[in-house]
C-alpha cells in the first residue's frame, strides 16, 4: 500500500481499526482469500461491534402518514455547482416526480428541514465525517420526520416511482440471493409510507448511538452493516420482512451498459425492466465514446464539457 493510500485510510478510518483490519488480513493472508472475501471477514467483525449500539424501538414513537408527499435528493455542494449527468438526474426525477414534491438538500438549506445533533455536524464541518457518511445520517433524520423518498442524485428516472415502492410500507433494493454480497442492501433509493417508521427509526438511532462513541465508522459501509445486522434482530425482522425483495442489478444496467454501443431494444428492454436507474458521476470521461447509451440520453459533448 503507497503513502498516500496509508493517509487516505488514516483521514477516514480510526488508527485502531486500521491496525485491527491489517492484523485480520494478516491472520488470513496464507488462505490466499480474495479481496471480497476478506472484506465480508473483515465486515463481520464490524457487526459484532455494532450490535452494542442497537437501540430498541419505543413503542410511545407514534407511526403517522404523510402530510406531503416528499422526494429528498442532496447534493451537499448545491446542485447548481453538481456534474451535468447529476443536474439531469435530478431533472428526470423531476419530471416523472407525479404527486411527489421534490426537495433538494444541501450544506446550507439541511437545516431548515431537520435537527442534526450538534457533534455530527461539528464532526463533519471539521472535515472528520466523510459526506457520504453525513448523508447517511441525513437521509434517516429526513425520512423519519416527514417520510416519502429518498433519491441519490445520480438516479435517473425514466418513468414514475413504481408502485412495488410506493405502495409497500417500506422499501430498499436489495442484492440478488444469487451473490454473496456484503453489503445486502443499497441505500440509494429508500421509501417509507410513514412518518417515524419503526425501521428507520431504528436505524436512526442505533447510528447516532455508535458515532457518539467512534468518531469514525469502521467501516465506509456502516449504514448497510447496520440494516443487516436489524433485519435479523429479534426487534426489527418483522418490519424488514415486510419490504418486497427486488435485487438491486436490474436498476444498474445502465450505468454497466452505458459507454455500450446503444440499442434501442435493449435500451426499451432496460427501461422496462427498472425505470429507476442509478448511474455514477464518476466516469472515465476521456473515454467517452459516440453513439453508446450515454451518448443518446445525455450527449457525450455535453458530459464531457461539464463534469
Amino acid at each position: 500500500m503507497r503513502i498516500y493510500q496509508i493517509k487516505n485510510k488514516i483521514r477516514k478510518y480510526d488508527f485502531i481499526d486500521i491496525i485491527k483490519k491489517i492484523g485480520i488480513y494478516t491472520y488470513v493472508y496464507p488462505l490466499k482469500l480474495s479481496k471480497k472475501e476478506k472484506e465480508l471477514i473483515w465486515r463481520n467483525t464490524v457487526k459484532k461491534d455494532i450490535k452494542k449500539s442497537i437501540c430498541f424501538f419505543n413503542d410511545e414513537i407514534i407511526q403517522e402518514p404523510m402530510r406531503q408527499k416528499y422526494i429528498f435528493i442532496c447534493w451537499l455542494q448545491g446542485i447548481e455547482k453538481a456534474p451535468y449527468i447529476v443536474q439531469q438526474c435530478v431533472a428526470s426525477v423531476k419530471k416523472n416526480s407525479g404527486d411527489f414534491k421534490v426537495i433538494i438538500i444541501d450544506g446550507n438549506n439541511y437545516k431548515e428541514w431537520v435537527d442534526i445533533p450538534d457533534f455530527l455536524i461539528k464532526r463533519w464541518q471539521e472535515g472528520k465525517m466523510l459526506d457520504a457518511w453525513f448523508s447517511d445520517i441525513l437521509r434517516l433524520f429526513l425520512l423519519c420526520k416527514y417520510g416519502g423518498l429518498w433519491i441519490d442524485a445520480t438516479v435517473y428516472m425514466f418513468d414514475k416511482v413504481p408502485n412495488y415502492i410506493v405502495e409497500s410500507n417500506r422499501f430498499m433494493f436489495q442484492s440478488s440471493f444469487l451473490e454473496s454480497e456484503t453489503t445486502h442492501i443499497s441505500n440509494w433509493l429508500i421509501f417509507v409510507k410513514s412518518k417515524n417508521d419503526p425501521f428507520l427509526v431504528g436505524l436512526k438511532n442505533s447510528m447516532v448511538t455508535y458515532l457518539k462513541k467512534k468518531e469514525k465508522p469502521a467501516d465506509y459501509y456502516i449504514f448497510h452493516d447496520f440494516v443487516s445486522v436489524m433485519a435479523v434482530s429479534k426487534e426489527y425482522s418483522k418490519y424488514w420482512k415486510e419490504i418486497p425483495y427486488v435485487n438491486n442489478v436490474n436498476p444498474h444496467m445502465l450505468q454497466y451498459l452505458g459507454n455500450l454501443p446503444y440499442d434501442n431494444s435493449m435500451f426499451n428492454y432496460i427501461k422496462s425492466t427498472s425505470p429507476v436507474q442509478k448511474l455514477t458521476y464518476k466516469l472515465d470521461y476521456n473515454n467517452l465514446k459516440r453513439n453508446t447509451y450515454y451518448d443518446h440520453i445525455f450527449s457525450i459533448d455535453k458530459l464531457k464539457d461539464n463534469y
